[in-house]
């Protein structure tokens, strides 16, 4: 893993911090390879995968596959659960009522 690799990605998840994707980007897993070659992913605050700091979509993971071959059967495996996914923003309603506040002491009468 080279230097100039770990500044593009701290890059790359700045910037799906500063673009809403993800609230931090202390979630973020890495996978490095003996050879220095690195992959990261993270799930975003919509539920989404996202993978060196953008959101895994067909075409980026068909670029990543391309770019860093050594990860496509890790990519292959991410691109198949994540269109199973349901987005958290696309779930409906759960159907319980909103749960009142409760008046410190109320359960001991006071």
């Amino acid at each position: 893993m080279t230097e100039q690799e770990m500044r593009r990605l701290q890059l790359a998840w700045d910037q799906a911090i500063d673009a809403g994707l993800m609230d931090d980007g202390t979630d973020v897993n890495y996978r490095v390879t003996p050879d220095g070659s690195v992959l990261s992913d993270a799930i975003g605050r919509d539920g989404q995968l996202l993978v060196d700091g953008r959101e895994l979509t067909g075409q980026w993971a068909a670029e990543l596959r391309r770019t860093k071959p050594v990860f496509a059967g890790l990519i292959d495996n991410f691109e198949q659960i994540s269109s199973r996914w349901t987005r958290l923003s696309d779930m409906g309603a759960c159907g319980h009522s909103p749960v009142r506040p409760v008046r410190p002491g109320a359960a001991f009468g006071l």
